[in-house]
């Protein structure tokens, strides 16, 4: 489904530094909908390989007010993690750059750690409750998985909105992303 519903532009590979406001269109076939990312950091630091250097994307369905384009909160749609690695994918276009608002840095999220994982009993849960997921594993252990910034600072608390690993780095995250709401507004 996803070969057919997303052009790959057979173009070559533009050199590219992402920086924050750039503003880039993702190409699709036979959509209406421009989908829009936005890089809100053009480089994330952190200990885990594959977050590392990529940027804090977010996703938009804009709406024209008179002439512009505007990316709001009404039209934003996802949030995701990629890796540019120097060069711009065919399926994405440069169109411009903006401001990256106070709201879009003022979004509670965080990155989950695996590595520093703990496993804790029942009776520490509450402790480590405040600021880690608490999850079960397969095996029935009690795990503590805690959230770290953009800038690789742990966080003191749990985010609203958990970057649990899903999706990241990857072209194919952001198309899905894509194509999940065209699938929630009855498009496709």
């Amino acid at each position: 489904m996803q070969e057919e519903l997303f052009e790959k532009v057979r173009s070559r590979r533009v050199r590219y530094e992402p920086h924050d406001g750039d503003v880039l269109v993702l190409h699709t076939k036979g959509i209406p909908y421009d989908f829009h990312i936005k890089i809100i950091k053009g480089y994330i630091r952190s200990s885990t390989l594959y977050i590392d250097g990529a940027s804090l994307i977010y996703i938009y369905v804009p709406h024209r007010d008179g002439g512009s384009i505007m990316h709001n909160r009404f039209s934003f749609y996802g949030v995701g993690v990629f890796h540019f690695d120097g060069v711009l994918p065919c399926e994405f276009e440069f169109i411009g750059s903006e401001p990256v608002f106070g709201w879009e840095r003022a979004i509670d999220l965080g990155f989950t750690r695996w590595s520093e994982t703990v496993e804790i009993t029942e009776y520490e849960r509450e402790l480590y409750s405040a600021d880690c997921d608490i999850i079960t594993s397969d095996s029935g252990r009690l795990l503590a998985v805690p959230f770290f910034d953009t800038n690789d600072q742990r966080i003191d608390h749990v985010p609203k909105l958990k970057m649990n690993g899903e999706g990241y780095a990857t072209l194919r995250g952001v198309l899905d992303t894509a194509e999940e709401w065209l699938r929630k507004n009855d498009i496709i």
